[in-house]
């Protein structure tokens, strides 16, 4: 067997172009193989075929993932290791993450995972959960790399009727988008496991540093636990991640004593795709800089 690197790979959800700035991706086929023993098995374990599946994930810069694949939406992958040959097969996504390291000057990206649907246009065989191994596909490749630095970024947080303002000191934030996918098999799927979408949701954290316990004062501030309100966690100085609405779960306080090193917080946040706005149950928006809704 050749070794080769992956410095020519390619990744593709529509069969035409491969996906931008694409820094890796995995496959993993499995099957759930079935183990038993039995009073005439001499004391040894057997084992069975079981039900076939495969998962995944890709990374990408950039500031937003949206534009190529929305978690709860179904695809046919394209994946090329570059070494002649592609793997293809029906998935839908599970997640995506989107990180912004402000304090490391880091690179905006995201990771997105994924499973397989079980259907696609790719060969069935029994053991491969519709995941076939074929000639390569011709995808357009774009020549100019999708990269932003976190450098300048910040989050934004208001309480519902309140304006946001900006979160100080902030180190870092990140942003999971999910959709819940069903799993299933049955005496039709051939042996595969097959999914459809199931509940979106989604997580926001933001990561910074603490300069007074007043700032947590419950009575006093806007961070208290179960507070719901906007979220902006931005890309760079006017474009933004939006997220209506945000309700504050936790916000946890660290102080090394012994390294002397920074007292640093954060708040996390759950997504609520409705809440109450003075007697009125108001549907929110998670929206990407771009203007393309995860929900709306």
């Amino acid at each position: 067997m050749a070794a080769i690197s992956g410095i020519n790979g390619l990744l593709s959800v529509n069969g035409t172009s491969a996906i931008a700035t694409v820094r890796d991706w995995d496959i993993n086929p499995s099957n759930a193989v079935v183990a038993g023993a039995a009073s005439n098995s001499g004391g040894a374990q057997f084992n069975l075929r079981g039900v076939s599946d495969f998962s995944g994930s890709f990374n990408i810069y950039g500031p937003s993932c949206l534009g190529v694949v929305v978690p709860g939406t179904a695809y046919i992958l394209y994946g090329q290791t570059g070494g002649g040959g592609e793997v293809k097969g029906g998935i839908i996504i599970d997640s995506a993450q989107i990180t912004c390291d402000i304090e490391a000057g880091g690179i905006l990206s995201a990771a997105v995972n994924f499973s397989s649907i079980g259907s696609s246009t790719a060969v069935y065989t029994a053991d491969n959960a519709a995941l076939a191994y074929q000639a390569a596909t011709s995808l357009t490749n774009t020549t100019t790399p999708t990269i932003q630095s976190s450098l300048g970024c910040k989050a934004m947080w208001g309480p519902v009727g309140q304006s946001v303002a900006d979160v100080p000191a902030v180190r870092s934030w990140n942003l999971t988008l999910t959709s819940e996918n069903q799993s299933l098999s049955h005496s039709g799927a051939g042996g595969v496991t097959k999914r459809v979408r199931g509940l979106k949701s989604a997580a926001a954290s933001i990561q910074f540093y603490e300069g007074a316990l007043a700032d947590f004062d419950e009575a006093a501030t806007n961070y208290q636990q179960g507070t719901a309100g906007v979220l902006r966690l931005h890309t760079d100085a006017t474009l933004y991640w939006l997220m209506n609405w945000g309700i504050v779960t936790t916000s946890p306080i660290s102080t090394p004593i012994e390294s002397a090193g920074m007292v640093t917080t954060q708040m996390d946040f759950a997504w609520t795709a409705y809440t109450d706005i003075s007697g009125t149950i108001t549907k929110g928006t998670i929206v990407d800089p771009n203007s393309v809704a995860f929900f709306s």
